[in-house]
C-alpha cells in the first residue's frame, strides 16, 4: 500500500470503519455465489473487521491462512 492510502487510513480509521460497518454485504454476496464456487479455495483480499470472511467460512468457502 503507498505512503498516501496510509495516510488517509490513518487520519481516518474511525470513520472508515465506521462506515464499513454500515454497509450491507448482500450484493457482494450476491456476486460471490454467482461466481464463485464453495469448498474451493476463496481469498478475501481487503480491510475490515473480518465480516466477509467470516461469512465465506460460513456459506462454505475455504479461506488461505
Amino acid at each position: 500500500m503507498d505512503a498516501e492510502t496510509i495516510r488517509a487510513y490513518n487520519a481516518h480509521a474511525a470513520r472508515i470503519a465506521a462506515g464499513h460497518r454500515t454497509m450491507m454485504p448482500a450484493r457482494t454476496q450476491e456476486l460471490i455465489r454467482a461466481f464463485f464456487h464453495p469448498d474451493s479455495l476463496t481469498a478475501d483480499v481487503g480491510c475490515g473487521s473480518g465480516r466477509d470472511s467470516a461469512w465465506l467460512a460460513g456459506a462454505g468457502y475455504l479461506l488461505e491462512q
